[in-house]
């Protein structure tokens, strides 16, 4: 039985509108004037360019011929405004593609339209006594009201009613005063084609201003919706700390992060989500003081987890000048301290290996003179004890097997080797260390436009452009770039890492690769050993070319995955290795 009369309801509203073009077509046919003309071609025009107000607010302005014929020629003369500006909005909103308009909809609107159109009559009829803008705005009120309910109506019968909100919401009586007001200046005060053109003029003002407007909030929703995806969509945690240093904004990161509704940030003070409050209270004041941007390594604590992030701290200006807001855009290094500490272990590794390698050696030679003099004593040890000669002969065979294992510790395993694409490997590498080289002012410039590769074991050869990157990043003091590039040549594998930092002299060139031999105030000469070793065990070779104070070029030269990997290198010397200025 519902069913039946919403559908009723909407049917009812269909055959009301389509008596709207048959009254419209019988007004202009017998009592067409050349102001009902004019004012249905301005309906006509004011349907397609309605004017926008904020809120969402679209005011229909074709209302003001409609209600202006309603109240000088009669109902039945304003059913052609009416239709003409109803035709003029389907146009605007079916982007003039006639066969996708709901002709249904359009009639079901006139219906509408026209049972608004007998309140505005009615109440015109008993308010012709009244001032003439309580009479028209009582009669453009009733006509709006009636329209309302009408489509309240049309809501719940498409059983829409979470729409209802919404359409009590964006009723505004703004355009009926407006529109009251400007019609009572023109039957009032000037009923005159002069002053009709002044309001045709002051109308398409308010169009051309309004359109302005919707493109300026269209504009400004965009960039809203771009700045929501890319906050919600980044894994960097993004926080905006107001001049409270109360948090202001949280990325919706920090939920898939920490586990916490982002909106429970807002409001809380800075040194409450941090155990490094002091530093990230200093660091906002020297930004709102100077207008820079810093960098730094915190924790941030929240769910009962901690973690340590990079913060880039970047001032907000207002259009005075002054700092209104600090963001904070933080990212993660959990697995760059890790690896940082996996470089400081393996250097580490390295040091114990070389000095398990020299103490073996230095343990070894005399071990073996004390072994054979032990053995030609032998005799007098058996008159003195034959458990003492035991007991010293099975120690030092102890000693022994002890030297044999330190030296299997040091020596390094036979790698396997496969083909591998350096491009992701050097990358890989720039990540590990852009932290430590961004303390420096140090940036790299990869050069890489497209896939090297190399037979090598992918570990080795990662350590070597660790080794070589490190160095560079910490022979640059006053910051700088690193530039990396690699290109295949014939059959070898080109890798150039030049750097801006103080320089190699010549007499100390030599010496690069020795154990413990180092350039470097606190180094250990392990790394460059390192290198070369790896690098000889690939059939590679590498020449460093350095001047001091201008820099230093690394080239390493590798076997492309094409070539035998057992072909030595014509230009490599007896260990692989090369060093030249």
């Amino acid at each position: 039985m519902l069913f039946k009369f919403r559908r009723l309801y909407q049917w009812a509203l269909f055959a009301s509108g389509v008596m709207v073009p048959v009254a419209a077509l019988v007004n202009l046919v017998n009592h067409a004037t050349v102001e009902l003309v004019i004012a249905s071609c301005l309906a006509f025009c004011l349907g397609l360019f309605p004017i926008y107000l904020p809120k969402g607010v679209i005011w229909g302005a074709g209302i003001i011929t409609t209600i202006y014929i309603l109240l000088s020629q009669g109902f039945f003369a304003a059913c052609t405004p009416m239709l003409l500006c109803t035709l003029g909005e389907f146009l605007r909103h079916y982007k003039w593609k006639i066969a996708k308009i709901r002709w249904y909809r359009f009639m079901v609107s006139l219906g509408m339209f026209l049972y608004s159109l007998c309140a505005g009559a009615l109440v015109s009829r008993y308010t012709e006594t009244f001032p003439t803008f309580i009479h028209v705005f009582l009669s453009l009120t009733s006509f709006e009201i009636v329209n309302f309910l009408l489509f309240v109506g049309i809501l719940l019968s498409l059983r829409q009613p979470a729409r209802l909100g919404e359409t009590f919401g964006m009723f505004n009586f703004i355009p009926l005063l407006a529109t009251s007001t400007l019609l009572t200046m023109y039957v009032e005060f000037a009923h005159t084609a002069g002053f009709a053109l002044l309001v045709v003029v002051l109308l398409t003002c308010f169009v051309l201003l309004s359109r302005q407007f919707l493109q300026a909030v269209n504009s400004r929703d965009q960039a809203e919706r771009q700045y929501e995806l890319i906050a919600h969509y980044t894994t960097d945690l993004i926080m905006v700390v107001n001049a409270d240093n109360v948090i202001a904004y949280a990325s919706p990161s920090y939920e898939l992060v920490f586990h916490v509704d982002a909106s429970s940030l807002v409001g809380k003070r800075i040194d409450e989500i941090s155990d490094d409050g002091a530093t990230i209270f200093d660091t906002i004041n020297r930004i709102r003081q100077d207008a820079t941007h810093e960098r730094k390594e915190i924790t941030l604590v929240m769910n009962d987890q901690q973690l340590p992030v990079e913060t880039e701290f970047s001032p907000v200006i207002d259009e005075s000048g002054d700092v209104c807001d600090v963001i904070l855009a933080s990212r993660d290094i959990t697995e760059r301290l890790r690896q940082q500490e996996y470089l400081v272990h393996s250097e580490k590794l390295a040091v114990i290996g070389q000095l398990a390698a020299g103490v073996a050696h230095e343990i070894r030679n005399p071990l073996t003179a004390v072994k054979g003099f032990v053995q030609v004593l032998r005799t007098d040890f058996d008159s003195y004890s034959q458990a003492s000669y035991d007991i010293v002969w099975s120690e030092l065979t102890r000693i022994e097997e002890i030297t044999s294992e330190l030296l299997l510790l040091a020596k390094p395993q036979k790698a396997e080797f496969n083909r591998v694409d350096l491009v992701p490997v050097m990358k890989h590498c720039v990540t590990l260390l852009e932290g430590q080289a961004h303390k420096r002012d140090v940036y790299f410039d990869l050069a890489l436009d497209k896939a090297v590769y190399v037979d090598c074991n992918e570990n080795q050869i990662r350590q070597v452009f660790v080794n070589l990157l490190k160095n560079a990043v910490e022979s640059m003091e006053d910051g700088g770039v690193i530039t990396i590039s690699a290109r295949p040549v014939e059959d070898r594998v080109t890798i150039s890492i030049r750097d801006q930092g103080v320089g190699i002299p010549e007499e100390l060139q030599a010496s690069l690769g020795d154990p413990f031999y180092t350039t470097k105030e606190k180094g250990t000469g392990l790394g460059l050993m390192v290198v070369y070793n790896i690098l000889k065990e690939h059939q590679g070779n590498i020449d460093i070319h350095s001047e001091p104070g201008l820099g230093t070029e690394v080239v390493i030269v590798l076997p492309n995955s094409s070539s035998s990997a057992s072909q030595q290198p014509s230009n490599q010397s007896d260990n692989g290795v090369t060093a030249t200025r």
